[in-house]
């Protein structure tokens, strides 16, 4: 058979009441353990924020590597072009003195002509 024990009754001694001082400490203890809290989830969300910057960057990083890549080719083509431009100014400015020089000696000989015909004459007389 079992034994009942018999319970004993603790009297209940109230709580000492904190003093104002002691109310006001933890109040401040709860508020700064809340504004632990806060800090720790913004420290979490900012490294969040950082290696999307960093992924973004990276990213940004990248795409401008391969623009400078075809500027410079951009660059070189237009160099060329460039060099083809003045080639073809240089063989036009040929070309019109050519012409003019043609055309003046076009001049000269209409001037031959008209000079033995006068000469002709002249003898005739």
């Amino acid at each position: 058979m079992k034994k009942k024990v018999a319970k004993k009754k603790i009297p209940l001694k109230p709580a000492k009441k904190k003093s104002s001082k002691q109310e006001t400490r933890d109040q401040y203890t709860v508020v700064l353990e809340s504004l632990r809290s806060d800090f720790k989830v913004f420290g979490e969300a900012l490294q969040m924020t950082h290696e999307r910057m960093d992924r973004g960057f990276t990213e940004v990083n990248r795409r401008l590597d391969r623009l400078e890549g075809r500027m410079e080719n951009v660059e070189l083509k237009l160099a060329e072009h460039d060099t083809r431009i003045k080639q073809l100014e240089l063989a036009i400015t040929e070309l019109i003195k050519e012409l003019r020089d043609d055309k003046k000696q076009k001049e000269i000989d209409a001037l031959k002509v008209r000079v033995a015909t006068l000469e002709a004459l002249i003898q005739k007389k």
